[in-house]
């Protein structure tokens, strides 16, 4: 009986998917303890967004998907009055919201894009993760080591190990061939 060729690598393509999955849900988690109540109510509602609207192309239904640019622009704005509504709330922590909001945004995206075979959504899933990485490497981190919390960095190496698993399982892949970008 023969076996299915690249299932390690595939498996690791999955391993990878999931450990940025578990550091998206990671960041929202220690993001608790990085703003106040009212600013991590505003962030989770965002996320909440993002995030439903992210599963529910993952399902590929024709009316989310025939009008997946209607809903990016949508929860565009709907971001945009969040992060007003957070600056009139407390304009000194409004950076620190934006740049959770968006890095939010980018690791969801990467995760989206995780197992793609489109060079154009590999290319999102690239800068989503990268972008994330940045951004949580310049405020979350020094953050959590200001907190001597150092476990709310786990998400970002989760994150690391995750896109380094992914492409590590594609470049073997496209070594033997079973992997073409279209």
């Amino acid at each position: 009986m023969q076996s299915i060729k690249g299932k390690k690598e595939g498996l690791l393509r999955v391993l990878g998917m999931v450990l940025i999955l578990i550091s998206v849900f990671g960041s929202i988690v220690f993001d608790f303890f990085l703003l106040d109540f009212t600013m991590y109510i505003l962030i989770l509602v965002v996320f909440i967004a993002w995030f439903v609207l992210i599963v529910l192309l993952k399902l590929e239904k024709d009316f989310f998907t025939d009008n997946a640019s209607k809903f990016f622009i949508g929860l565009g704005i709907f971001s945009v009055v969040m992060i007003l509504i957070a600056a009139m709330i407390s304009v000194s922590i409004s950076l620190l919201f934006i740049v959770v909001i968006v890095s939010n945004i980018l690791i969801i995206f990467c995760w989206h894009f995780a197992l793609t075979i489109f060079k154009k959504e590999k290319l999102i899933f690239l800068i989503g993760g990268i972008g994330y990485c940045i951004l949580s490497a310049i405020f979350r981190a020094l953050a959590f080591i200001a907190l001597n919390l150092l476990l709310g960095v786990a998400p970002l190496i989760l994150v690391i190990l995750g896109m380094c698993l992914v492409l590590l399982a594609e470049m073997r892949m496209k070594k033997k061939g079973l992997l073409n970008y279209v």
